[in-house]
């Protein structure tokens, strides 16, 4: 089954806005939830909304253009929705999510205090994928009301461009979170 709407954390940044990319490229149908701090600066919105155009229209398989034109730009742009990390923004939206990725700076206790804010909103059963390349999985689920739920999904950078993604499971993790993650990663191409 197809995830119908996925919470992007750090999707402003340069791995987090290339996995929205991908999303937005391979997953028809799907919504994005993007989050990121800053983004109630108009500035720094309208920068990162036309960064993404333009990423889009420039995003390739190969040597084929997958987005042909303004309008395929655009339609791709309009299932994404940028927020501001907080309370009142995830409160609304992770409830809905399907599927949570992780792809803020690497610090553990950034992730961890992340991660506690999540579990407040989203259901148990959501999986939460981590984008992380040199913290232990086991490290940051330990915290974690539900730590089954969390999951190493290591994507390469660029990410619209390197299809391997490495899988990290974790001691505590469910088959059902692995099995999730897997599917993800065949729906993306990788």
């Amino acid at each position: 089954m197809e995830p119908k709407t996925i919470a992007v954390f750090g999707a402003a940044g340069k791995m987090g806005m290339g996995i929205v990319e991908t999303i937005l490229a391979q997953i028809k149908d799907c919504l994005v939830v993007a989050f990121d701090v800053g983004l109630d600066n108009p500035k720094r919105y309208d920068d990162v909304v036309n960064k993404l155009k333009l990423d889009l229209f420039h995003l390739k398989n190969g040597n084929k253009l997958l987005i042909q034109s303004n309008h395929e730009v655009l339609e791709h742009a309009s299932r994404i929705a940028w927020y501001e990390t907080n309370p009142k923004n995830m409160a609304h939206w992770l409830p809905e999510c399907d599927l949570i990725i992780e792809a803020v700076f690497e610090k553990e206790d950034l992730k961890k205090n992340l991660y506690a804010e999540i579990e407040k909103y989203t259901k148990p059963s959501s999986p939460i994928l981590t984008n992380t390349s040199t913290i232990k999985i086991s490290q940051l689920a330990e915290d974690l009301e539900h730590p089954e739920s969390l999951i190493g999904f290591h994507f390469f950078n660029p990410v619209p461009v390197m299809r391997a993604v490495e899988i990290i499971p974790q001691r505590h993790g469910s088959i059902y979170t692995m099995e999730a993650a897997e599917h993800f990663a065949s729906l993306l191409g990788k």
